[in-house]
């Protein structure tokens, strides 16, 4: 049987459109079709709390945000942020979004969000708020219903340790410079050590591995919380406040619950609650947020 092929005018003209459409967007650079990786894994979505604007001039005047690749959010409530000054709050807040193209470093440019919160604790998403010299945006999150249950309100969190702090309690590991942190707890205490790899990677003269293991020490017990990676080139002790952002109770167990970056490198934040501790676990991974920009020349 002969194919015959049917079609309406309406979309005839859908199809030319769209043809028409796509050939514009690649004259000018942009690809629809071109994908980035979701950076959030987990229960939690995550973000980490640095925010800037985009160096677009047309854009100069926006809140301040997060210029990701992908098309990946959806504005609207459910996120909270977690700030400090002398101590550490909780508020609920909404994403706004904006299509922005996102360069990549050697090709054309791609599908973009602009992504801002509103309100922020301390004022920090108005564009001339003066904020204290210790103020900062720690963390923005969204918890996934059906994945995970928090009872979160509006206003301070238990912090026992967070990084607008001048220093953190430590004790430096001897040969390597890298610190172990002690947390007080409110009854006990905690450390975190850099433990380093059996067979460590080595570079030149420097003789120094660029991975370590964190080990959280607490309640009696121990957990590998997994590598970390401190400095492209090796040779960089791994210090307390670099790779601990908070240490505090936002489940509200009572027990302890990190923000913990295990890449010193480029950055991948990640959100330990002891609420989603597995058998023998002190914490679960709730969140984690990883990302490298197309645009990243990789070095």
């Amino acid at each position: 049987m002969p194919l015959t092929l049917l079609y309406r005018p309406a979309l005839l003209g859908l199809l030319l459109t769209s043809t028409l459409t796509l050939a514009d967007d690649t004259e000018r650079g942009y690809d629809p079709s071109a994908t980035h990786p979701d950076p959030t894994n987990g229960a939690i979505v995550l973000m980490d709390g640095r925010l800037s604007r985009p160096a677009d001039a047309t854009a100069a005047q926006w809140p301040a945000g997060k210029h990701l690749a992908g098309r990946h959010f959806k504005a609207g409530s459910g996120w909270w942020a977690l700030a400090c000054q002398d101590t550490c709050t909780l508020t609920a807040t909404q994403l706004s979004l904006r299509h922005l193209k996102h360069p990549t470093y050697d090709g054309p440019s791609m599908p973009g969000q602009y992504l801002s919160w509103s309100p922020l604790p301390y004022q920090l998403d108005q564009p001339d708020a003066a904020t204290a010299g210790n103020t900062v945006l720690l963390a923005l999150f969204k918890p996934k219903p059906a994945q995970v249950a928090l009872k979160l309100a509006s206003g301070p969190v238990k912090t026992w340790l967070h990084q607008g702090m001048d220093a953190y309690p430590v004790s430096q590991k001897k040969g390597t410079g890298s610190e172990t942190v002690r947390i007080k707890l409110d009854k006990g205490s905690a450390t975190i050590v850099p433990v380093l790899a059996d067979e460590p990677e080595r570079h030149g003269e420097t003789n120094q591995p660029t991975e370590s293991q964190l080990e959280l020490r607490a309640y009696g017990r121990k957990q590998n919380l997994g590598e970390v990676t401190f400095g492209i080139d090796g040779g960089m002790p791994l210090l307390a406040k670099s790779y601990l952002h908070w240490a505090g109770d936002l489940d509200g167990d009572g027990r302890l619950d990190l923000l913990l970056d295990h890449d010193q490198a480029r950055g991948k934040l990640v959100l330990y609650l002891s609420s989603l501790a597995q058998a023998g676990e002190l914490v679960g991974e709730a969140g984690a947020f990883n990302y490298i920009a197309p645009d990243d020349p990789g070095c």
